[in-house]
């Protein structure tokens, strides 16, 4: 039994010290990174493929096209988003860099809401002016959060902003600074306008979003949001859904779900 201990305690210290010389070394733990990401998307179109939830395999799409994973080609691909149609977008980020709306408003003549705790009014307001721009952090009641705002090594680096510190401890080298962000539920900024398509990519942050608004009374049409089990059980925010009368449509690899109304 003590020598049992001792040998994990031994296999416990040489992988940590393992996993700090993979962070250490950028290209390859991005290699690594990336191995492990495609044995989870065979992973999820396996499990998938017994169920009616689609899998939609993650593209990297150029030219018109500007999200990461195809998230805005797969919405109009399946006619869930059309012309002159209206958008909200929580954790929008940048108004053309791995934009999920940036081709509606563009190509569609669609108009929406963008909010981002970073501050993109004046991206906004030039590249993209048929789109509302709000700076601030969407929580479930009115007050301040500490938000982690991760610096721009590579130009990208600023997607992994969050309240939470789980993803700064987890990527090598990443810098960032600590703000305090006015919040406010996203009910307050609801009118009667229909919307269509609801975007939520939040970091770890998508639960309290979506709780902050009564979907049984704000019923968008199609809700894309991230859910990518690093920080809460995808089942947790499904049947949160569920609850509130939309099904699992379809699943964008192994980061975003689609939903839709039940009835629809």
């Amino acid at each position: 039994m003590l020598y049992s201990r001792k040998l994990m305690k031994i296999f416990k210290k040489k992988f940590f010290i393992f996993k700090n010389l993979i962070k250490q070394n950028k290209k390859f733990y991005d290699y690594i990174g990336k191995f492990i990401v495609k044995i989870k998307e065979f992973n999820m179109l396996i499990k998938l493929f017994f169920s009616d939830v689609k899998y939609l395999k993650p593209l990297e799409l150029k030219k018109k096209y500007k999200s990461q994973y195809g998230q805005d080609y797969y919405l109009e691909r399946l006619g869930f988003i059309k012309r002159n149609n209206f958008y909200i977008e929580v954790g929008s980020n940048h108004p053309i860099i791995n934009s999920n709306s940036f081709y509606f408003e563009k190509y569609l003549n669609c108009t929406g809401i963008s909010i981002d705790a970073i501050d993109f009014s004046l991206e906004y307001k030039k590249y993209r002016p048929n789109t509302k721009f709000i700076h601030g952090l969407v929580d479930k009641k009115r007050g301040f959060r500490k938000f982690y705002h991760t610096y721009d090594l590579t130009g990208w680096e600023n997607q992994l902003s969050s309240v939470t510190t789980k993803i700064i401890k987890n990527v090598p080298n990443l810098k960032f600074r600590v703000k305090k962000i006015k919040t406010f539920p996203l009910k307050e900024i609801l009118n009667k306008k229909k919307i269509n398509v609801l975007m939520i990519d939040v970091e770890g942050h998508e639960l309290n979003v979506i709780k902050s608004i009564n979907l049984k009374k704000c019923k968008p049409e199609v809700i894309l949001i991230e859910n990518n089990g690093h920080f809460f059980p995808r089942k947790k925010l499904q049947d949160h859904m569920i609850n509130n009368g939309y099904k699992l449509y379809a699943r964008i690899g192994i980061t975003d779900d689609l939903y839709i109304k039940e009835n629809q």
